[in-house]
């Protein structure tokens, strides 16, 4: 489950351009390994359970930038490219008694439309 807390801020005269930066905390519900499926032999090292090895708790940070496309007194569409990049490690620094050293701060890109009908 994540929480994103956000700030945006708009440019230019129109005020389409949409500038935005925050953080969003992350916290670990349930840990599987779901996919991909084990095959054969694969399933002795196959690990289904994997919330010994994974912090509770992580916090990424938030940049994005966004173009308002259609904008009138009834609908906006925007279209948005946001970068996550993680600010904690995701991996405990352990495995049971084994310690282990893994720096893990995952980071992603996402490009999304949105469609806001304002009431």
């Amino acid at each position: 489950m994540t929480i994103p807390i956000s700030v945006n801020t708009h440019f230019l005269k129109s005020k389409k351009l949409i500038a935005t930066v925050g953080l969003m905390g992350g916290f670990n519900v349930k840990a599987v390994q779901d996919y991909p499926k084990p095959i054969g032999g694969c399933e002795i090292y196959y690990i289904p359970d994997l919330s010994s090895s994974t912090q509770d708790f992580s916090i990424s940070g938030i940049v994005g930038l966004g173009y308002k496309i259609i904008d009138n007194n009834k609908l906006e569409l925007i279209s948005y490219f946001k970068y996550y990049q993680g600010l904690t490690n995701s991996f405990k620094n352990t495995f049971g008694d084994m310690p282990l050293i893994i720096d893990r701060k995952y980071s992603s890109a996402v490009m999304t439309i949105s469609i806001n009908y304002k009431l």
